[in-house]
This record gives C-alpha cells, sequence and structure tokens, in this order.
C-alpha cells in the first residue's frame, strides 16, 4: 500500500483490538484475529448494527468460546447510533446474525462497557495496539467524545466501511457500516488518527466459493460452512452468483499483511446532511481528511490467509 500519514499504517499489526456488530462476517473475523499466530487480541467490543446489540454481544461471547478462547474479554457498547433509528441486516445475517450456524449457549457473560475499554486499552499502551474496526463506528465516536484524542494512540485504526469508487450495499452512494451511522463515521473520520479504511472497493474483490467451504470437518469450517449458507443464498438471489465477500475477514487480514493491500492516501469526508446520501464517502482533496484508502487486495493471498488460520484447523 502507499504510505499513510505515517509509515504505521503499512505495519503488520500484533496486537489487535476488535470492535464489531456480529454477523457472519465479523464472526469469520474474530476467528481469524484469534487463529493469527502471534496476534494478540486484547478484547472485542461490541456495537449495535448487523443485529442489535445483545444478539452481537452473545454471538461474539460464542465465537469466542468456538475459538477456545475465553481469556478474550467481549464487552458491549452502544445500542444506537448516534443520532438515527438503529439499522440492521438480518436479511442477510440471518435472524440470530449467524446465518445458519447454531452455537451453545455462552458459558460467560460480558465483562465490562466498550467505551470504558476502548479509553483503558489505548491509553495505557498508546502507539501499540491496532484497533480494527469492522461495525459502525458508534463505539469509536463514543470513545473519542469520551477522551479527545483516544484514536491517535492507536497504532492504528483499520476501519472496515464506505465506498470510495464503487456503490454502496445499501444505498447507490452507502456502505453499511456508514449508512448505519454516518455521524460516527464522519467524527472518526475527523479524529486525526493513523486509519486505513478498507471499502467496499477492496472487499468486494474478495470472496469465498462453494467450493472453497466444502469438506471442512474442523468445528470452525464446519460453523463457517453453515454460518456463510444466508450469505451465499442471498447472493445468489440477488447477483446470479454465490460467491461470499469476506469483507471483515479482509479487515482482519490486511491489518495482519498490509501487504495483501493496495491503495492511496485521499481527502475524504462523509456525508450526513442529505438524507438521500447519508454515509457516502466525499472525497475533497482540499478539504477532506487524509485516510490511506485501501481500493484493492490480493482475493488469492487474503482466502490463502483465511483458510490457512480459520478453515484448516
Amino acid at each position: 500500500m502507499d504510505q499513510a500519514p505515517s509509515n504505521k499504517g503499512t505495519q503488520p499489526a500484533r496486537t489487535l483490538i476488535l470492535d464489531c456488530d456480529p454477523g457472519v462476517d465479523d464472526a469469520m473475523a474474530i476467528l481469524l484475529a484469534l487463529g493469527a499466530p502471534g496476534a494478540e487480541v486484547l478484547g472485542i467490543s461490541t456495537v449495535c448494527g448487523n443485529v442489535p446489540l445483545e444478539r452481537a454481544t452473545r454471538n461474539a461471547l460464542q465465537v469466542v468460546e468456538l475459538a477456545g478462547r475465553t481469556e478474550v474479554g467481549v464487552y458491549p457498547g452502544a445500542r444506537r447510533p448516534l443520532d438515527r433509528e438503529p439499522f440492521h441486516a438480518e436479511h442477510f445475517h440471518g435472524e440470530s446474525g449467524l446465518g445458519c450456524a447454531r452455537l451453545p449457549d455462552p458459558g460467560a457473560g460480558p465483562r465490562g462497557d466498550a467505551v470504558d475499554f476502548l479509553v483503558d486499552a489505548l491509553g495505557h499502551r498508546p502507539g501499540t495496539a491496532t484497533l480494527v474496526a469492522l461495525g459502525p463506528l458508534t463505539n469509536l465516536a463514543q470513545a473519542e467524545r469520551r477522551r479527545p484524542g483516544i484514536l491517535r494512540l492507536a497504532q492504528k485504526v483499520v476501519v472496515m466501511g464506505g465506498a470510495v469508487r464503487v456503490p454502496g450495499n445499501v444505498t447507490a452512494a452507502a456502505e453499511f457500516n456508514f449508512y448505519a451511522d454516518p455521524a460516527a463515521a464522519r467524527q472518526v473520520l475527523r479524529s486525526g488518527a493513523r486509519l486505513v479504511l478498507v471499502s467496499l472497493d477492496a472487499t468486494r474483490r474478495v470472496a469465498l466459493e462453494r467450493g472453497d467451504m466444502e469438506n471442512r470437518r474442523g468445528p470452525r469450517g464446519r460453523f463457517c460452512r453453515a454460518a456463510a449458507e444466508t450469505g451465499f443464498a442471498f447472493a445468489e438471489a440477488a447477483r446470479g452468483a454465490g460467491g461470499f465477500h469476506l469483507h471483515d475477514p479482509t479487515a482482519v487480514a490486511l491489518a495482519l499483511a498490509p501487504q495483501l493491500g493496495r491503495g492511496e492516501t485521499l481527502g475524504l469526508d462523509v456525508e450526513c446532511g442529505d438524507p438521500a446520501a447519508a454515509g457516502q464517502v466525499i472525497v475533497d482533496e482540499d478539504g477532506g481528511h487524509p485516510v490511506l484508502c485501501v481500493l484493492d487486495a490480493d482475493r488469492d493471498g487474503v482466502v490463502e490467509l483465511f483458510s490457512r488460520h480459520v478453515l484448516s484447523r
């Protein structure tokens, strides 16, 4: 990738914080982060997004137990966006949020508040942790409001969100995470943090086919195959093709292996005023805020990384 405002944007992450709204691909991204050798996950915060907060938190707890990593805490956060009604995506992720997969009830509960966790984790380890945001950015915006400048203490903030040069997946203009909370997305883009935006431009290039999921016999592989079934069915109905896009796992993969992405630094902002364009990424080289935008990804490299650390375990 091209150089960001700081070269830390292109360094592999070793210490991760995940903020997510599981969600099928969020669950797969959690498994990748927890399964990658040498990666330390400090904790997982959850947010209202693909599913309501309570369901997202339960799903995160279940996936952490599936991974055998119950030492990693789960911290529930925002129940709703900053200034609009919640918007969910059960039509894609299924009623539970985990597609057709079924997991046992979690044996442990969440540990505390997401914003407290984010502020403490970043504040106590300045410059060392990569924050990977896979859902609406409400928790990050609230952490920034709680302690201005806290996001600048991350080594980098990798955001799966936005559509820069391609159409959105909710409206023609907007990707889901930015559409669900445009005000939070704008605040995070304006935070001055070392941002890496993994947009739909890149993640739409990374898809699993049904054949990639066959003969997966381990518990993680069986889970991913069942979880992805609603996504495969949605893609077949909507596009006539069965590919399941690895949106959130791609963001985690690029945090761990930045060489798998290609992009450029652009001046960006987010549309919040026009309801018809809410969540749209605005490229403004004069007045926008500099963000390293990943616009392309190595599909084979990301799928190989995901298969090795998740599907083949």
